[in-house]
């Protein structure tokens, strides 16, 4: 499988793996103009992986490449719109960045409520089973996917209003 193969190559050539928890542009919308109220995201959590996460996550996309049947990966349904994950608008909160002496190699920005995930710096395209290997492996590393994501934007913003009051 081409992704599988391109990237198990990033992450063994990378000196430096970030996972972020981040906002995304819907996550606060001014009602009357329809425009974001978050001018650039907001990194919520940064974690980076140590080299034994960095292995735990090749094994995990080796075992979503053999993976074959449905019911051994994580149900994602329970997050999803009622009205399926074809309706569902692309609203990443979770990203992989992959470095290499200070410069990006890629990036795999994650949406787990769609159950889907886009890869920067590569034509393949991710397929919809590594997204709950994904979700297995954030939650692994202590981050919890699913959080109320309107309210943490509301928190941000209600802050930095009072920072530039004061």
């Amino acid at each position: 499988m081409q992704f599988t193969r391109e990237i198990i190559a990033v992450v063994r050539s990378a000196d430096k793996i970030l996972l972020t928890e981040h906002s995304s542009q819907l996550d606060a919308l001014d009602s009357e103009q329809g425009l974001s109220l978050i001018p650039i995201d907001i990194i919520y959590i940064s974690k980076i992986l140590t080299k034994e996460q960095s292995a735990l996550l090749i094994d995990l996309l080796l075992e979503g490449d053999k993976e074959s049947s449905v019911s051994q990966r994580v149900d994602l349904k329970p997050f999803m719109p009622e009205v399926g994950a074809k309706s569902c608008l692309f609203s990443p909160h979770h990203s992989i960045i992959f470095f290499r002496e200070k410069r990006e190699l890629g990036k795999i920005t994650v949406d787990f409520v769609c159950g889907k995930a886009e890869w920067r710096g590569s034509a393949a395209e991710v397929p919809g089973p590594f997204v709950s290997r994904f979700y297995e492996f954030w939650k692994s590393a202590g981050i919890e996917p699913h959080k109320n994501w309107e309210k943490l934007a509301d928190q941000y913003l209600t802050s930095a209003r009072q920072k530039q009051s004061n």
